[in-house]
């Protein structure tokens, strides 16, 4: 189980990370957006880099939110049943999770991959950097899931409220 906490851990503190220098970022580019409108004339991309910022930290950002329970999440009848109960009902939630989570990650891979040669309408730069962060966050979500569901079948579990997707 450790290593399955330890790997769960330096995901979520990746995904963090990432986030974090994702919303500096972003607020930093509005920062300039908002003061050329004020000054008169707004660089035109300053939208579109907002833009993109905004969306990779959001898919970066839901590893770390799984991992913090930050997530939402619907508990009051899965912590109203027996335990053996619950346990199987919570497995189901973290294999569709982790089935939908494989599914994205592999079709927005396949699509990311589709945009090489795509460039920006303003910046011209390739429109992968930009959809490779779907794959990625779906893939870190993937690895918070997958620890979610071991932690599951750990004897230590005490309560289903310990191991539920959300809080």
């Amino acid at each position: 189980m450790d290593i399955v906490d330890k790997i769960c851990k330096t995901t979520a503190k990746i995904a963090t990370v990432l986030s974090g220098l994702l919303l500096l970022s972003v607020f930093v580019v509005l920062f300039i957006e908002i003061s050329g409108r004020f000054m008169g004339k707004s660089p035109s991309w300053t939208e579109e880099l907002s833009r993109w910022g905004l969306i990779a930290m959001c898919f970066s950002g839901a590893s770390a939110a799984l991992y913090n329970k930050s997530h939402v999440g619907v508990n009051i009848i899965v912590t109203r049943l027996p335990f053996p109960v619950a346990r199987i009902c919570t497995a189901i939630a973290y294999l569709c999770g982790i089935t939908l989570c494989i599914f994205f990650s592999y079709y927005c891979f396949l699509a990311a991959m589709r945009t090489v040669n795509l460039k920006g309408d303003i910046i011209p730069v390739s429109m992968i950097y930009v959809k490779m962060f779907l794959p990625l966050g779906f893939f870190m979500m993937f690895i918070q899931l997958l620890g979610g569901l071991i932690k599951l079948f750990d004897k230590r579990l005490a309560a289903i409220a310990d191991a539920t997707i959300g809080s």
